[in-house]
């Protein structure tokens, strides 16, 4: 690799290979530095205690950058792109670009989380024209996470960085990513469900009381069961409107997350849906908005073979009475 300037006005999105926090926060510091000293507008989207740390070593300087909470507004990857969209917008008004450091995938994420970081990361490649004035720097720990997350992150982003060398990377391939992300069919649910139900379009009454049930045997407290049940209503529209009139939704819980499970045999094209806020005008599109930022993950897998939608929704540590199915 070869190291080069990051001053130009054109998109540019990076992965930057860090060896734990003392490298992360001092190569941070001089990013963001560098931005400030531009009149950039300087974004740092990472977890709670990275932000404590840069705050710490920019001093008078972190009045100066914008913090966001990635364990918060990214704990569902689907979501952050339309973060960054938001942030050039408001910069496009002050004439100013992008500068951000955004960590989507962190030690400690589970593997779910892990494969939609990754298919985020994939699709920030076309979110965005060339032309976008945003410079997006994506670490990663070198110390601390797997090295598939590495070789998968040189795939993902069209620029490496490490320590003081800079370049192109030689494995970039986001399409193939996208392409495999989105159509291969995410892993069978286990024997052991909690709901399943075959719904259609008179059948949604019965869908939300099967999800609310099974969501307070677990503990939901309320306002988290009735985000669950209206996400799953959504996604149930969309298969009795575009997924051939009915759908089956299937529940279990997986480490500490509820999943329900809603598939029909529609065929959704577009890889992206559901990441953009829809226009008011839009028909399409909004069922899955909603879900993404109500829900802790979404994924979606869709072929000619039909759509899965995988809604997750953290559950309480506490045990809960499990009753039967049915």
């Amino acid at each position: 690799m070869h190291e080069h300037a990051t001053t130009g006005e054109s998109y540019v999105h990076e992965a930057f290979f860090y060896d734990g926090d003392a490298d992360f926060v001092a190569s941070s510091v001089e990013f963001l530095s560098e931005g400030l000293s531009n009149g950039e507008h300087v974004v740092v989207a990472v977890v709670p205690e990275k932000i404590e740390m840069l705050r710490a070593a920019l001093g008078g300087r972190a009045d100066l950058v914008t913090f966001i909470d990635m364990a918060e507004c990214g704990r569902n990857p689907a979501r952050v792109i339309q973060v960054w969209a938001d942030l050039m917008e408001a910069a496009a008004l002050r004439g100013s670009r992008v500068r951000g450091i955004g960590e989507p995938i962190w030690p400690g994420r589970s593997g779910d989380e892990i494969v939609e970081g990754h298919l985020h990361e994939a699709l920030l490649n076309v979110a965005f024209p060339d032309g976008t004035r945003l410079l997006l720097r994506c670490p990663y720990d070198v110390s601390r996470l797997d090295p598939e997350v590495l070789r998968t992150a040189e795939l993902t982003h069209p620029v490496l960085v490490s320590g003081q060398d800079r370049g192109a990377s030689r494995s970039y391939a986001p399409h193939d990513l996208v392409s495999s992300a989105f159509l291969d069919p995410l892993g069978g649910p286990p024997v052991d469900l909690d709901a399943e139900v075959d719904y259609g379009s008179g059948d949604l009454s019965t869908l939300r009381a099967v999800v609310a049930g099974m969501a307070a045997r677990h503990g939901m407290p309320h306002e988290t069961v009735e985000a669950l049940v209206l996400s799953v209503r959504e996604i149930a529209v969309n298969s009795i409107q575009y997924g051939g009139g009915c759908g089956r939704m299937r529940g279990w819980v997986d480490g500490g997350s509820l999943v329900c499970e809603l598939s029909d045999a529609g065929h959704i094209h577009e890889s992206m849906v559901g990441r953009l806020r829809p226009h008011p005008d839009d028909e399409h599109g909004r069922g899955i908005w909603l879900a993404n930022q109500l829900c802790d993950l979404v994924q979606i897998r869709s072929s000619s073979s039909g759509t899965v939608v995988r809604l997750h929704m953290a559950v309480p540590s506490v045990p809960a009475v499990r009753e039967p199915v049915g």
